[in-house]
């Protein structure tokens, strides 16, 4: 196409005065939520700057890698802290050690985090390449190219033909089904198997034919896209297509999200919308909110409370030096041969302060060590390792019949492995969550009629037939069968292996458990187009056009079909919750008042037995009524500001005035193993929560099948206001009546904590929270279990928030779709659940299970070791590191203050990187405290990690400080005792010899606690121990080799006195008995009378019972 003229009459034109179809009609002007797409004119889009379809999902390459890597690795204010330390090792004589092993242990911990960041960036740049060379066949100079997908461009028309995975958003114009109907599956974006229907609009279809379309092209008329600004939501997109004097309304029904596939339909053309960036799927690829543990909180104010009493002592130690240095000079001593230096300094420049400022460089670097460098990748490795656990657990896994595949757990995140169990609250969606989504229609009600699916399928034909009927309408069993059949979103195509060789499908499972049950009593979806829908009714084929199709939302609970019969009358068939349909029917039908009636009791009975519910309804519109109707909601169609405002507005004034049909009941089973999931957690302590849409008698139903209420123990208390809203009550005397009921409930909530269970549907929920959110949050501390009806997704998030914020405790939503992803994106931790309904809420979830009752082994099994491993391996790593800050600085009172280090600084380098880092190593991946079968027979077993912070309380540290000073003081000291005996003078090499004994002695000490402090061994812990013990004569070899070869005579033969004297041996196997009676005796003396003893006698319990 050649240059695309702006059409006429812009400047002139805005929404609120947009008429559909009016010949007059002009563009709009862009507003800052709008832009305008020339469509197949490349100068029009000029302007706009559109990015290209290149998607680049990698964050580094060869020239950015090294210093955006850095950058990223220096925002951990721990490699700051070291990046002085080797900055302070490059000044000449500051540093105790030699510069080069200052800087090791850094350039160490830093090339680790940067190879595994390097690695995960080249597997997304392999990723990026392959995606951005798929070939698509687009319409360039007048013929059909095919260029690679990052060369397709904003306003390019392409060919998608079956089977082809869109690589832009685009705008569907045609399809080669004549009514412009053509199917998509979108499980790359959300998970959902299902096919969605789209449609493109009458007008386009005729206008972009595609037998038609090379003579289209010559035509060159402008053609102008106007569409809202990129947005992440998939369900959301709106659009208005101008081509001459013409434009059309579009929506939903006319886009295409890149990732998605086209199904059944030979081809479609598609204009690009959107590319690269724009997409709906990279926008989808935004990072979730980050979360942190309870751990990592403890874990940073313990380097904190660490890093000022370094520096607390730092000071204490450089005043000491200077109060030292001058009592020296005062009684006319200049020290050892090794303070030299800083008396020289102290005379040439005049003062003690050049004392205390060099001392407190060489102590910054020598105390350096009480942070141990290398713990943030070690705990970033081992939990990535307890992740990879996760999803290989068997006890985790699921076979999925749709795909024919097993289902793993999927960890989205590994920062959250300790946060599991910590768990309080649980808040739980019901339906796909609790329920296997998996629907069946079980019961119809009509007038005088009620038919059982479950127990006589399909033989409500036979009563059909004898009814007699003047029209589908005139016996409202026959209108119900009829609105089971004709009013919903379900696509039919041919399948031989199905039932009466028609399937069905669509992205609701209680759609599709309506229409085939309908089909099974002769009322027969046959085929559906955006034009028309065919059914076979007892065994005759009729024909209905689709006037409209106004969709489900979740404020409306309702959905509509409006239809012209073969009689030429217009009918609206609706469905919906039974609150949303029977304050809309027709007051003035007696038989709708004898209806409501009877329904009632029967909606009722319905919910006692836990089914889904929906009321039917249907209403005549004369022409005038369709006319003006349907002007209106193309008006709001087309809407580009308030659409989704306006379409409420136009489903209103239609949806009123029914003639109730009659009312359905579908059953949703509990999934496998519910109810002792649920038992599991009530006695564990845990809160469990459900957050559904359904109606009350639903709910409550549900939550006693499913062992969330036990009408034995609980008794079951009615927080309900929602019927004044039929008495045109306002919030304030809604508010006034329920407060009495509040507050008696919080009373006897607690007086008797754990007994009552309070229900709650979104109406009252929403008047507490407006008026007394602490009350409610007082009620859910005491409560047993707690369900909430009627709510909204907001509704469900804003529970979420207030509990997670009240209380400080740690909440988990589990939910399995769309409608979860808010309430799991604001828990701490957010888990999603594989469903039927998509994976909305498993890309938002932090965790990702097949079913709900894989929640204990991942919270009372997984969540328990990780919170273990790593409360173990960060309060060793802290011990071993503080063990050797306390050896360095006690010999500072032995060394005049002087800063000097009693350990070799090579040895120094490799303390944390190489001699101590296999048994954390193996313990933060491998130990256990407590067997696999305890954890997950014993609830007893989880509270203690929640309420006394079991392995990491101020008990537990309180037991590594003793070990601490016992391990540290002990070591020093045997070394000064055996270098007082020793006659041999400092001068002569004996101090470098005993500080490397003293060195093999401490790292046997703190080695011989790891081992003491495994507790289940195998072949990978005792080969961790075995390479942490004799890595450390190893090296001394290896080193005092390499130092002989070097003619340094320091460390020339230290290997062979210190292994070759039993005096050394002595004192290893004495801190091996001082490790010993730290880590365990003591250890077991101190906490005989806790509660963690409670928790290893349920343990040892458990044993004796399954033996």
């Amino acid at each position: 196409m050649s240059e695309t003229p702006r059409p006429d009459g812009v400047s002139n034109f805005t929404f609120s005065n947009f008429s559909f179809g009016s010949p007059s009609m002009a563009a709009p002007q862009p507003a800052e939520d709008i832009v305008d797409i020339g469509l197949m004119d490349p100068q029009y889009n000029e302007k706009h700057d559109f990015p290209s379809n290149e998607i680049k999902t990698s964050k580094y390459n060869i020239i950015t890698f090294l210093p955006l890597n850095l950058i990223e690795q220096f925002r951990r204010v721990s490699n700051v802290f070291f990046l002085c330390v080797a900055v302070i090792g490059l000044i000449p004589g500051a540093s105790p050690f030699s510069p080069l092993s200052n800087i090791m242990p850094l350039v160490f911990v830093l090339t680790v985090a940067a190879v595994k960041s390097g690695y995960e960036d080249w597997k997304r740049h392999q990723a990026d390449a392959k995606a951005n060379a798929i070939p698509c066949l687009v319409f360039r100079g007048g013929e059909w190219k095919t260029v690679k997908s990052l060369d397709v461009e904003v306003g390019d028309f392409m060919r998608v033909r079956n089977g082809d995975e869109l690589r832009a958003d685009g705008l569907l114009l045609s399809s080669t089904n004549e009514d412009g109907l053509a199917y998509i599956e979108t499980s790359n974006l959300d998970g959902e198997t299902s096919l969605k229907t789209r449609r493109a609009m009458p007008s386009t279809q005729a206008r972009f034919s595609m037998a038609d379309f090379d003579d289209t092209m010559k035509e060159n008329r402008p053609v102008v896209l106007f569409a809202q600004q990129p947005s992440a939501n998939l369900a959301s997109w709106k659009g208005l297509l101008t081509f001459g004097s013409e434009s059309v309304g579009l929506g939903i029904p006319q886009f295409l999200p890149r990732g998605s596939s086209l199904r059944n339909v030979e081809e479609a053309l598609v204009a690009v919308v959107y590319a690269g960036v724009d997409t709906k799927m990279f926008l989808n690829l935004k990072q979730k909110p980050s979360k942190m543990s309870h751990l990592d909180r403890i874990t940073n104010r313990l380097i904190g409370i660490i890093f000022a009493l370094n520096q607390t002592i730092i000071i204490t130690l450089c005043a000491a030096s200077v109060v030292w240095a001058d009592a020296k000079k005062a009684d006319g001593s200049r020290g050892d041969w090794h303070l030299q230096p800083f008396f020289e300094l102290d005379a040439a420049r005049g003062g003690g302060a050049y004392i205390f400022f060099w001392n407190y460089l060489a102590y910054f670097v020598l105390l350096s060590f009480m942070v141990p460098i290398s713990l943030f990748v070690a705990l970033e490795f081992v939990k990535a390792c307890q992740a990879v656990q996760m999803a290989w657990d068997h006890r985790m896994s699921k076979f999925d019949e749709h795909s024919k595949t097993w289902r793993f757990c999927r960890p989205k995140t590994s920062d959250l492995n300790e946060q599991l169990s910590q768990v309080r609250f649980i808040f739980t969606d019901k339906t796909g969550t609790l329920t296997e989504n998996r629907m069946n229609l079980q019961q119809l009600v009509s007038h005088k009629i009620m038919h059982s699916e479950a127990t006589d399928p399909g033989a409500l034909a036979d009563i059909l037939r004898r009814r007699k009927r003047a029209g589908p309408f005139e016996d409202r069993m026959h209108g119900l069968m009829l609105a089971l059949a004709a009013c919903h979103s379900i696509v039919a195509f041919k399948n031989e292996s199905a039932e009466n060789g028609v399937a069905y499908d669509g992205p609701s499972p209680d759609e599709v458990a309506l229409v085939r049950s309908a089909s099974r009593n002769l009322y027969a979806l046959v085929s559906r187009t955006s034009l028309k829908i065919d059914v076979s009714i007892l065994g005759q084929l009729h024909s209905f056009s689709i006037l409209a199709e106004l969709e489900f939302t979740p404020e409306r609970k309702r959905m509509s079909m409006l239809l012209r019969l073969e009689d030429g009358r217009a009918v609206l068939l609706s469905k919906g919750a039974d609150s949303a349909m029977l304050p809309r029917r027709d007051m003035t039908d007696p038989l709708n008042t004898e209806m409501k009636r009877d329904l009632e009791q029967e909606l009722e009975a319905m919910s006692l037995q836990g089914l889904r519910t929906l009321v039917f309804g249907f209403r005549f519109l004369s022409e005038n009524e369709v006319t003006e109707w349907t002007t209106l909601f193309f008006k709001a169609s087309c809407s580009m500001n308030d659409r989704n405002a306006e379409l409420e507005r136009a489903y209103d004034a239609i949806e009123r005035g029914y003639c109730l049909l009659g009312a359905s009941g579908v059953e949703d089973k509990l999934q496998d193993a519910v109810p002792a999931t649920l038992k599991f957690f009530g006695a564990a302590g845990v809160t469990v929560w459900m957050l559904t849409g359904d109606k009350r008698e639903t709910a409550v139903t549900i939550a006693a099948t499913s062992g969330l209420i036990d009408m034995t123990k609980h008794e079951v208390l009615h927080l309900d206001v929602a019927h004044m809203i039929e008495t045109d009550a306002d919030e304030e005397e809604m508010w006034l009546q329920l407060k009495p009921d509040l507050e008696k409930a919080h009373e006897a909530a607690s007086n008797a904590p754990g007994t009552i269970v309070p229900v709650v549907d979104g109406v009252t929920l929403g008047t507490i929270l407006t008026h007394d959110p602490e009350l409610f949050t007082s009620l859910g501390l005491n409560c047993a279990a707690a369900v909430c009806c009627r709510l909204t997704p907001l509704q469900k998030a804003e529970c979420v928030r207030l509990f997670q914020a009240a209380t400080n405790m740690t909440v988990l939503s589990i939910g399995d779709g769309a409608n979860d992803v808010s309430m799991i994106q604001e828990a701490r931790v957010g888990i999603g659940i594989m469903g039927l309904e998509g994976s909305q809420a498993e890309l938002a979830s932090d965790y990702a299970i097949p079913q709900f009752s894989h929640l204990k082994p991942l919270l009372a099994l997984h969540g328990r070791y990780s919170w273990y491993r790593n409360s173990t391996k960060i309060q060793y790593s802290f011990y071993k590191n503080i063990t050797l800050a306390t050896a360095l600085f006690l010999y500072t009172f032995f060394s005049g203050f002087s800063g000097q280090t009693l350990y070799d600084s090579w040895l120094l380098s490799l303390f944390n990187t190489f001699f101590t880092i296999w048994i954390p190593l193996s313990v933060g991946m491998f130990d256990r405290d407590i067997e696999a079968g305890a954890a997950l027979d014993e609830p007893a077993l989880y509270t203690p990690l929640r309420k006394e912070q079991l392995h990491f309380n101020p008990s537990r540290v309180g037991e590594w400080a003793f070990d601490i000073l016992a391990h540290g003081g002990a070591t020093f000291f045997a070394t000064y005792w055996m270098m007082e005996r020793d006659d041999m003078s400092w001068r002569s090499g004996s101090l470098t010899h005993h500080s490397t004994a003293s060195f093999c002695v401490l790292l046997t000490a703190i080695c011989g606690t790891g081992v003491f402090t495994i507790q289940r061994w195998d072949g990978i812990q005792l080969g961790s121990a075995l390479l942490s013990v004799l890595s450390i004569p190893m090296f001394v070899f290896i080193y005092s080799a390499f130092r002989r070869v070097e003619e340094t005579t320091a460390l020339a033969s230290v290997a062979q006195e210190v292994f070759a004297s039993a005096t050394t041996y002595l004192w290893m196997s004495a801190m091996l008995f001082v490790a010993f009676t730290g880590t365990t005796a003591v250890r077991k003396f101190i906490a005989r009378n806790e509660l963690p003893t409670e928790a290893l006698r349920i343990a040892a319990r458990w044993r004796q019972r399954i033996r």
